[in-house]
């Protein structure tokens, strides 16, 4: 060992080190960390993994765990936006269906279409991976369709806005007339409520003094019985 490390050793000797080594198993390191870390930290976890299996060359396996974790969780658009750099840099031009399936699937995401800026973070990806391939028309139906969803959001904002001010509209102004039957029926309810709480504090109070009474006569026997037995001592002695 000391010759390999100062650059003696011979190539047979160094491949002969790595034959003899074992290795533990990438899918068995996992799930040990899996049990020992707690959930919150898993998705983080399997992430990495992920990665691991992308740049290592088992693209099939990296997809299989960023599968199963946007699947479970659609909403971390952190996770889609590694999932997808990913596959733009690891998965290859032979693999450009599978990357632009990627990219749509994040697009028609329910949860991603509700925002805009996620929705931005996805185009333009999506147009930086199709201007690498060269692919000028793809590019400009992307751009068109980023010119739809813009016209189509700000559509629906103004709609929203709209909705709001004629809801405002049709709420009831409060008169001065309302505003004091309002205030005398809830100080009726107060008066009400403090009228059940008293009777209550005394239904209460007395039933504990019934058990105390109780108590008392409970006690009272008790002396009575005691007097009882000292006269049938007295009387057998």
């Amino acid at each position: 060992m000391r010759e390999l490390k100062k650059g003696k050793g011979t190539d047979k000797d160094t491949k002969f080190l790595v034959a003899d080594m074992t290795f533990t198993e990438p899918k068995a390191i996992l799930s040990k960390a899996l049990q020992a870390l707690p959930k919150s930290n898993h998705v983080n976890i399997i992430s990495k993994f992920g990665m691991l299996e992308f740049k290592h060359g088992n693209q099939e396996s990296g997809r299989t765990m960023f599968e199963g974790i946007v699947n479970n969780y659609p909403k971390r658009m952190d996770i889609w936006s590694i999932y997808m750099d990913m596959e733009i840099k690891y998965g290859g031009k032979e693999n450009a269906q599978q990357a632009r399936h990627l990219f749509e699937r994040c697009l028609a995401n329910e949860f991603i279409q509700k925002k805009p800026k996620k929705m931005k973070l996805v185009f333009r990806k999506y147009m930086e991976y199709e201007n690498a391939l060269g692919n000028q028309k793809n590019i400009d139906k992307l751009r068109q369709r980023v010119e739809e969803y813009l016209e189509k959001a700000f559509n629906k904002g103004e709609a929203d806005s709209s909705d709001e001010d004629q809801n405002e509209e049709k709420m009831p102004v409060q008169t001065k007339e309302t505003k004091n039957v309002v205030e005398e029926s809830s100080e009726d309810v107060v008066m009400e409520s403090a009228d059940d709480d008293k009777v209550d504090d005394e239904s209460d109070d007395d039933s504990m003094m019934e058990g105390i009474d109780d108590e008392e006569e409970g006690e009272d026997e008790d002396d009575e019985s005691g007097e009882d037995l000292m006269d049938e001592d007295e009387s057998s002695a």
